[in-house]
């Protein structure tokens, strides 16, 4: 009997570990209207059923952002936000 709910516990903890998925976004931002690129924009991801919020960054100085995260969901909304004058 003790080797049949350890057998379930390592089911269990496998499948819970199996569904998180990594992902990695990494690109170089440029203005639609200009084709200058963006410095210092923040790229966020949110959830589009929820509008929860995931992972954010910052773009660099060179205009490069990268996103890394862990999650089980397939699909996300990539936003951007720029301040400028």
């Amino acid at each position: 009997m003790k080797k049949l709910i350890l057998v379930f516990i390592c089911l269990f903890a496998f499948n819970a570990f199996a569904q998180n998925k990594s992902f990695e976004i990494s690109e170089i931002l440029i203005a639609a209207n200009s084709n200058m690129p963006l410095e210092s924009t923040t790229v966020y991801l949110e959830r589009p059923n929820d509008i929860t919020f995931v992972t954010y960054t910052i773009s660099n100085i060179e205009r490069k952002f990268e996103l890394e995260n862990t999650t089980h969901q397939d699909n996300f909304d990539l936003s951007t936000y720029f301040f400028g004058y």
